[in-house]
């Protein structure tokens, strides 16, 4: 073995024994604290559906949730979020989501799968300028319906792999269907009501976004 190929192999060890060691002693998590996070602009808007700038993600996404998520357990999968389960036709080309029960808004209001339609049907009509989730999902959902409360069916056009990380992004969040009914869309700051791990409790345009827990999320014990 060449000395070269014997250093790269001694290298690489000394990483996954040091790896190893910092695994071994990290620390379980503590509840509580602040968290500082730098956004790099100001939103122009809030409005998740219809924005398209980084700051406006940064700036709101930890207070909704979507129907799917990255993670929480896996980074790389997607997993559950609104919606605890699904299934897939046989023919590969409809998805149905069971929505969690008892999930509420940050006023106390109740979710159910008319917000999640609500959204969707917003995301995905052509006269509503959607760049971000609505450009991932326009051309590849035919239609979509609630046949109960707690149900959603989503068609597409054609069978295709990409459909579950499409709605898994941070841009196709469910927003509230009563909110936008009463101030027209999401982009004051009084509209901002998710389901999310987080709720907003200040924000001083320019200058500071501040969240803080969601003591109702509907995952207990989170967020930390």
């Amino acid at each position: 073995m060449s000395g070269r190929r014997w250093r790269m192999m001694m290298s690489m060890a000394a990483v996954v024994v040091g790896l190893g060691l910092a695994m071994a002693g990290a620390q379980e998590p503590k509840r509580g604290g602040i968290l500082l996070w730098y956004d790099y602009a100001d939103p122009a808007r809030l409005d998740m559906h219809t924005e398209s700038g980084l700051a406006v993600s940064q700036a709101i996404a930890g207070l909704y949730s979507g129907i799917v998520q990255w993670g929480p357990e896996d980074g790389m999968q997607v997993g559950p979020d609104l919606a605890e389960r699904w299934e897939l036709s046989e023919d590969k080309q409809t998805y149905t989501f069971h929505l969690r029960k008892g999930v509420k808004w940050h006023d106390g209001e109740p979710f159910t799968s008319a917000d999640a339609l609500y959204s969707l049907k917003r995301i995905l009509d052509p006269e509503k300028r959607s760049p971000r989730c609505g450009s991932l999902l326009r051309p590849l959902v035919d239609s979509v319906e609630a046949p109960d409360d707690f149900t959603i069916n989503v068609r597409l056009k054609f069978q295709t792999p990409i459909f579950l990380s499409a709605l898994a992004s941070a841009w196709c969040k469910v927003l509230p269907k009563h909110i936008i009914e009463r101030d027209g869309d999401m982009t004051r700051v009084e509209s901002q009501i998710g389901t999310g791990p987080f709720k907003l409790k200040k924000y001083v345009r320019g200058s500071i976004i501040e969240w803080e827990r969601n003591s109702d999320y509907f995952i207990k014990g989170w967020p930390l």
